[in-house]
């Protein structure tokens, strides 16, 4: 009767509840295509990895004996990664364009990495389409507007479920005309909010059956992987991603118990933040070790 015996029967419940997914071990290698900085008037690109990049970093990691590779490629979308919400797949020109970023694609799967468009279906930013209509408010009818703190844009801002979820259902199209089958989703995977629209409040359960539904249509044609999805969404991913490794801190925890890895361990593969970012690699990585959550590397 402690927590990780707690940790133990919940991982027995989800078990029977869910299908176990494959859990062998894949190290995940992110990347970032192209992201903007600011000019003498207007923002330019910044090209940070390309579609012939990639292929490079994999042969060279093939030649070492990596082949085991779960990858997210962030900002390949035209107009870099801040650009959202996405609508359809058009590829940055800059980092090779749709038609090469679809080869990728399909080199990727012929020698068994695991390949990963990244989406934001949640976000729109106010600086590159019209955030005029269809963007939640707060109870007390002012815009909703997220911050984001020394990054190249101020601010973003919340779709509707509905309109986030029509955009979604857009790309998902475009997507398959192309054969693009797996996606890594973040956004409506890790948000719930009560909101005001058209003088009309809505409440998180509204939201959630929105949410819900849109993933689990999607979950029958696409392979998806989700940035720290809510448990009612488990049974609709193939992995779990940003999973985290420490705890909160708060002075009044005695010991850290890696409750979630302890119940998701070989029901769902799971991925750290990413190693390269963290001070202490040795420590980082024996806590990775003694979770069972696969590392993960973000490069350009």
């Amino acid at each position: 009767a402690d927590y990780a015996g707690l940790a133990v029967k919940y991982r027995e419940y989800l078990l029977e509840q869910l299908t176990a997914k494959e859990d062998a071990f894949r190290v995940r290698l992110d990347f970032l295509g192209t992201d903007r900085e600011n000019g003498m008037v207007f923002k330019k690109p910044v090209v940070m990895t390309t579609t012939d990049n990639i292929r490079d970093i994999y042969a060279d990691l093939k030649g070492e004996g990596v082949t085991d590779i779960f990858t997210i490629y962030k900002g390949w979308q035209d107009g870099g990664i801040w650009s959202m919400p996405i609508s359809k797949y058009k590829a940055d020109s800059k980092i090779g364009g749709t038609s090469d970023l679809t080869k990728l694609v399909k080199e990727s799967q012929e020698a068994g990495i695991r390949f990963y468009l990244y989406q934001d279906a949640l976000r729109a930013n106010p600086d590159t389409v019209n955030t005029t209509f269809n963007v939640i408010k707060k109870l007390d009818e002012s815009v909703y507007q997220e911050n984001t703190y020394k990054e190249i844009y101020e601010s973003f801002r919340f779709q509707t479920p509905d309109r986030a979820v029509n955009r979604l259902n857009d790309s998902l199209k475009s997507y398959g005309k192309k054969g693009i089958g797996a996606l890594a989703l973040t956004g409506i995977t890790n948000h719930l909010f009560s909101y005001n629209y058209n003088g009309k409040q809505y409440n998180r359960t509204e939201s959630l059956q929105v949410f819900s539904e849109a993933l689990q249509s999607a979950a029958q044609n696409y392979q998806l992987a989700m940035e720290q999805p809510f448990s009612c969404y488990w049974g609709m991913t193939d992995s779990i991603v940003g999973m985290p490794v420490n705890t909160s801190n708060y002075i009044f925890t005695d010991e850290e118990v890696p409750f979630l890895s302890i119940a998701l361990k070989g029901v769902l593969p799971m991925y750290a933040d990413y190693t390269n970012f963290e001070a202490n690699k040795s420590e980082y990585f024996l806590e990775l070790v003694e979770t069972g959550i696969s590392p993960s590397f973000y490069l350009t």
